[in-house]
């Protein structure tokens, strides 16, 4: 019967010392890390979209003709490279 009551002493003190080690933790998880939120826009100025179409155009010469396209390029294709054949600008188009 004492083993038992030991047992349960010791199972009592060891959630005890996780709980104030995860407290710890998140005290100092929380005081070393300030919150910082990372703000990502788009940029779309002709500028911009001309450089990013220069880089697929450059990608695109060095693939081999054989090759299927793979869902990187198809997605570059709808997102970028077909969308900007209607762009304002000329130098885009």
């Amino acid at each position: 019967a004492q083993d038992f009551s030991q047992a349960a002493e010791l199972k009592e003190s060891i959630t005890k010392l996780e709980d104030s080690r995860n407290q710890i933790l998140q005290e100092i998880s929380e005081s070393n890390q300030p919150v910082i939120k990372e703000v990502r826009t788009e940029k779309n100025d002709p500028e911009t979209l001309l450089r990013c179409l220069t880089m697929c155009a450059e990608l695109l010469k060095k693939m081999n003709i054989k090759t299927p396209i793979g869902p990187t390029i198809s997605a570059l294709m709808s997102s970028l490279i077909l969308p900007s054949i209607a762009n304002p600008y000329p130098a885009v188009r």
